[in-house]
C-alpha cells in the first residue's frame, strides 16, 4: 500500500519562553537535495546509487523477528545462490538485487553508514509497550527514538522501519509516495515483494492493477507474496517505460501509425543492439514480451506472453496477455502476436499493430492464416478451462470426446454432475477467431454462443429462472447465472476453436454456466434473422433458444450416444 507524504505541508512550531533550540547541519546537503529533487517523471530518479538505512525497532514488551544480519541479507545482500529443485533459490532475491538486475545496473541500493549503524542496519528502543498499539502511533514513536539516537535521518535516500511484532492487526506494510520512508509489520521487513513494492512507492511508482487493486501479477507493484527471497521477477511495461531503464530500446508508435517489427524480451536487454526494441508504447498503452527467464523467471502471470498495460490516472491496468497467433483490439487498432524467434541468445517475438479494417501486418506464418470474425459460431477459445472427472482442471484445447466434464446441472444430492463429451460442433487448433472476453471470469466465447444470465423467475426456462442469451447481447452490469457481475467485455483474437457437446446441452467453463449451442436467430454477421419484437414473442411465449437448439441437435446426439461413438 502507499501513503501520501505530508512533507510538503507547512507547520507552526510554538516555542515556550526561556526555551533553547539548536539548528543541526545536514550530514550531506548534496545528497538531500538530490533525493528531494526526485519528484516528477524524469528518469534521473530511477538511476544512480541510493543509500538505505534499515531500522530495527524494539519496545518494552516486543521484539523483531529478524536480527541485523538477516535483515541485511534479505534487503541489501547480493542474493546469490543456486536454484532448488522447485525453482526457488537458496539465497534471497533481495531489494537491492531486484532493482539492480531489472535496471541492468542503472539503479543501485547500498547500506547506510554512521554511528552504531552496521551493514546499513540501526536499532532503536521504543520507551513504551507496543503490543496491540495502533501501528501509526508506533511509527511515530520509532521516529522519535530515531531522532533521539541518530538525529535527522532524512538525509538518507530510503529509511526502512521494521516495527516489532504484535502491533494492531490488519496491516502488512506501506510506503510513502515520493518520500524516503517505508514501514513494515515485523516479518514483512524480510518479505521480498513487500520491500520492492513499498520502496517503489518511495520513488514514485503507483500500483499495478488488473480488474482490481494489486491484481497485476506481472509486476512487483501489483500483488505481494508472503515469500522470503522471491519471486524473481521485475516490473510491467508501464513501470519500465517511466523508469527509463530501457529508454534507448523503446519504440513509441504514433496514433494510428501502425508498426510491425521484432520485440526482444526485456530480460535480454543486455544482449541487444541500439537498433533493437524491448518496449513498445502506443497512446496510453505499453507492451513488453514477458518472458519467464533469468531475472523474470518466477513471474506468476501471463508468462511468455505479449503483455499489454494501460496507464490510468494513478495506476496501471493490465489489459491483456497475448500468445502466438492472438490479437487484441485497442483504439481502432489490432495488436497481434505474430510468431516467436530466437537469435544469438536473445528471445523475441514479431508484433504487428495495424488498423482493424486492414489485413494482418505480420510478416511471418500467421500472415497467411485466415482471421475468422463471425463465420465460426458457438465456440470457445482454447485458453478457457473445464473440470473433468478423471483429469481435473484442464484447458479447453485439451478436452477430448469421451471425457467426463462438469456441467452446471446437478444430481439429486446436489453434488457436481459430470457428463460425457459426445461430440464437438467445431474443433480446430488452426482457425483464428475473434472472441468476446467476459470479465472478471476471463471467459472467451464467440458472439452468438449462448450463456446463462439471471432473469427473474422465468418458469419457461429449464435452468431455474436463468435465461440463455447470445454473448453479443451481454452488457456490463449483467448478472450471470452463478451471480457473477460482468465488469468488462473485450474483443480478443486467438488461434483455436472448440465447441464440445454434452447430453444436457450445457457445461461449466471458467466456472460459468454456458450452453453448448449458438443462438439460432443470429446469422454469421451478428444480425437478427427475425425482428426484435417477433423474436421476443417467439421465445417468451412458446419456447427458449436453448430448448430449440437442444431439440435440433437430437439426431446428432442420438447417433453419437446410441449408434456410433463419434470418435472418428
Amino acid at each position: 500500500s502507499s501513503s501520501q507524504s505530508s512533507s510538503s505541508s507547512s507547520y507552526e512550531i510554538m516555542i515556550p519562553p526561556n526555551a533553547t533550540i539548536s539548528i543541526l547541519p545536514s550530514k550531506n546537503q548534496g545528497r538531500r537535495n538530490r533525493r528531494r529533487g526526485l519528484s516528477g517523471r524524469g528518469t534521473q530518479r530511477y538511476q544512480g546509487t541510493s543509500e538505505v538505512l534499515i531500522i530495527r525497532a524494539h519496545s518494552w514488551d516486543s521484539t523483531l523477528t529478524h536480527n541485523r544480519d538477516e535483515l541485511y541479507e534479505h534487503i541489501l545482500g547480493d542474493g546469490d545462490g543456486v536454484d532448488n529443485a522447485d525453482g526457488r533459490t537458496n539465497s534471497p532475491s533481495t531489494l537491492a538485487k531486484t532493482y539492480r538486475d531489472c535496471s541492468f545496473g542503472k539503479m543501485n541500493f547500498v547500506p547506510a553508514t554512521g554511528n552504531d549503524i552496521r551493514k546499513g542496519v540501526g536499532r532503536v528502543e521504543i520507551q513504551a509497550n507496543t503490543q496491540g498499539m495502533d501501528f501509526r502511533e508506533v511509527e511515530n514513536l520509532v521516529t522519535r527514538a530515531i531522532n533521539a539516537k541518530y538525529g535527522s535521518v532524512e538525509d538518507y535516500d530510503h529509511v526502512i522501519y521494521c516495527l516489532p511484532k504484535g502491533t494492531s492487526e490488519g496491516w502488512l506494510a506501506y510506503g510513502y509516495m515520493d518520500w524516503y520512508r517505508s514501514v513494515y509489520n515485523d516479518d514483512f521487513c524480510a518479505q521480498h515483494s513487500a520491500l520492492v513494492h513499498e520502496v517503489g512507492h518511495n520513488i514514485g511508482l503507483h500500483h499495478s492493477n488488473e480488474e482490481g487493486l494489486y491484481k497485476d501479477q506481472t509486476c512487483m507493484l501489483g500483488f505481494s507474496y508472503r515469500w522470503t527471497g522471491g519471486p524473481r521477477m521485475c516490473f510491467n511495461a508501464h513501470k519500465n517505460y517511466f523508469m527509463g531503464w530501457y529508454s534507448d530500446r523503446t519504440k513509441r508508435i504514433g496514433r494510428q501509425d501502425g508498426w510491425t517489427g521484432m520485440l526482444v524480451a526485456f530480460v535480454d536487454y543486455d544482449k541487444t543492439s541500439s537498433r533493437e526494441v524491448v518496449l513498445l508504447a502506443y497512446n496510453d498503452i505499453y507492451m513488453q514480451y514477458n518472458l519467464a527467464k533469468g531475472i523474470n523467471r518466477e513471474v506468476n502471470e501471463k508468462e511468455n506472453q505479449l503483455v499489454i498495460v494501460e496507464e490510468r490516472s494513478d495506476y496501471s491496468e493490465n489489459l491483456a496477455g497475448l500468445r502466438e497467433g492472438d490479437r487484441f483490439e485497442y483504439d481502432g487498432m489490432f495488436i497481434e502476436f505474430c510468431t516467436t524467434f530466437s537469435d544469438s541468445g536473445k528471445d523475441m517475438i514479431e508484433v504487428s499493430i495495424y488498423p482493424v479494417y486492414e489485413e494482418s501486418g505480420c510478416y511471418g506464418n500467421s500472415k497467411n492464416t485466415a482471421i475468422v470474425e463471425y463465420t465460426i459460431s458457438a465456440c470457445f477459445s482454447g485458453t478457457n478451462t473445464v473440470i473433468t472427472k478423471d483429469r481435473g482442471l484442464i484447458s479447453m484445447k485439451e478436452l477430448q470426446i469421451g471425457d467426463q466434464v462438469m456441467t452446471t446441472s446437478t444430481s439429486a444430492d446436489a453434488t457436481p454432475r459430470f457428463e460425457t463429451v459426445y461430440s464437438f460442433g467445431h474443433r480446430s487448433e488452426d482457425d483464428k477467431v475473434t472472441y468476446l472476453q467476459i470479465l472478471p471470469s476471463m471467459l472467451e466465447i464467440t458472439h452468438d454462443h449462448m450463456i446463462f444470465i439471471k432473469q427473474g423467475n422465468n418458469n419457461n426456462n429449464n435452468t431455474q429462472g436463468n435465461t440463455a442469451v447470445p454473448a453479443s447481447s451481454l452488457q456490463v452490469g449483467d448478472i450471470l447465472s452463478d451471480g457473477e457481475v460482468i465488469t468488462s467485455i473485450k474483443k480478443i483474437t486467438r488461434k483455436g476453436v472448440y465447441a464440445p457437446f454434452t447430453a444436457s446441452g450445457d457445461l461449466n467453463v471458467n466456472g460459468i454456466h454456458v450452453s453448448s449451442y449458438l443462438e439460432l436467430f443470429h446469422d454469421n454477421n451478428n444480425n437478427n434473422r427475425f425482428g426484435k419484437q417477433q423474436r421476443q414473442h417467439l421465445i417468451t411465449h412458446y419456447f427458449t433458444s436453448q430448448w430449440l437448439s437442444h431439440t435440433f441437435t437430437f439426431p446428432r446426439r442420438f447417433w453419437c450416444t446410441t449408434i456410433n461413438n463419434c470418435k472418428t
